[in-house]
């Protein structure tokens, strides 16, 4: 099998399959990149998709894992739809929200704020 490469505009090689290149056409090094790991899901539990929430899930059908179901309406929902997933599941939504680093600051705000108005 080939191996995945590529030439710029300007001459330099790409190499996907090591997913690193020595310099692009911008300038910036991406040799020294370290490579992306996954989360592990802490609650990969399969729940009822709810109907207001079907449109974010659309690779799923009627039952997705709880974990996938708050991280796309904490990234994709609007206020009332991320206080209405908190008051359903408080405990793993604030677990969520402060774990993975591509919720905004704006929801990990109130979704702390809810979480500290109920422990006190």
């Amino acid at each position: 099998m080939r191996p995945l490469t590529s030439e710029s505009s300007s001459g330099k090689k790409f190499d996907f399959e090591k997913r690193h290149v020595d310099r692009d056409f911008s300038g910036w090094y991406y040799s020294g990149m370290k490579e992306t790991t996954r989360i592990r899901w802490t609650y990969p539990q399969k729940v009822q998709v709810p109907e207001r929430f079907r449109r974010y899930l659309w690779d799923y059908g009627d039952y997705a894992p709880l974990e996938r179901l708050i991280t796309r309406v904490l990234r994709y929902g609007d206020f009332e739809e991320i206080r209405e997933i908190y008051e359903k599941y408080p405990e793993e939504t604030f677990t969520l929200a402060m774990r993975y680093p591509d919720v905004k600051r704006g929801v990990r705000f109130w979704i702390r704020r809810w979480h500290e108005r109920t422990d006190g």
